[in-house]
């Protein structure tokens, strides 16, 4: 019987050691394609991504990112695949797989139409009747997301969201504002659109953790820490000012 009992034990302890990172193993973490937040060909990979990485590093955690499409993104966290994502927001399905940071952002998401469109806006009972371009796989708010008063029509990229305007196959694009000016710059659609300046939401934006992550909540923990820390010595705002998105 004590030797069933050893073969066991064994066998749990190196159970263990396979869910455990190698020692000086990164976090594996991954974000989208959502710029100036977050990029492949982005200087730091995005300012998401620079915050998230510097508070991390103070914390005592290497970390790498992959750059992936929103959808397969999603589906990578919640099996598990890797430890993190960068730059999330926070739903009551993602509280099931995810533990979340304190939030280090809060999106502004306002409503665009093309410059010569006699639209206006001053809250969502304007959008009735009109299509309307979003992101796919984006959780704005159960509220826009359960409203059939108007017609929601998805796309992989802020930047398709925006020539589909310019172009009239839509009538109208919410995004956050910094991206929608990031991406009207990239593609000199600022003369062509106009951006309503009241929000229709505001979103906080946060890190998760994958919750079946060796030390899951002793790194969301310990980022906290380190996220206060860089508000109270201005590293965040350096960092946003660098990426050009303080003043959005």
């Amino acid at each position: 019987m004590s030797n069933y009992k050893n073969s066991v034990a064994a066998i749990l302890f190196l159970a263990q050691l396979f869910l455990l990172p190698a020692a000086g193993e990164p976090l594996r973490l991954v974000a989208n394609y959502w710029y100036p937040f977050t990029g492949e060909s982005l200087p730091n990979l995005g300012a998401a991504s620079e915050v998230v990485l510097t508070a991390l590093r103070d914390a005592g955690y290497d970390a790498v990112i992959t750059i992936e499409p929103w959808a397969r993104l999603l589906v990578d966290v919640e099996k598990g695949r890797v430890d993190g994502v960068v730059a999330v927001w926070r739903t009551e399905e993602r509280d099931r797989y995810l533990l979340f940071s304190d939030p280090y952002y809060t999106n502004r998401i306002v409503v665009l139409a093309r410059a010569d469109s006699p639209m206006t806006f001053d809250g969502k009972a304007d959008l009735a009747g009109k299509v309307v371009g979003v992101g796919r796989g984006y959780d704005y708010t159960p509220d826009f997301a359960n409203d059939d008063s108007f017609t929601k029509e998805s796309a992989t990229t802020a930047r398709q969201n925006l020539k589909k305007l310019a172009a009239g196959r839509v009538d109208a694009v919410i995004e956050d504002d910094c991206i929608a000016r990031f991406e009207m710059a990239q593609d000199d659609l600022a003369g062509r659109l106009k951006i309503f300046p009241k929000p229709l939401y505001e979103i906080p934006l946060y890190f998760g953790m994958n919750k079946d992550s060796p030390a899951a909540a002793e790194v969301i923990e310990k980022f906290d820490r380190s996220l206060e820390a860089m508000k109270r010595a201005g590293t965040i705002a350096a960092i946003w000012k660098k990426h050009g998105i303080g003043g959005c």
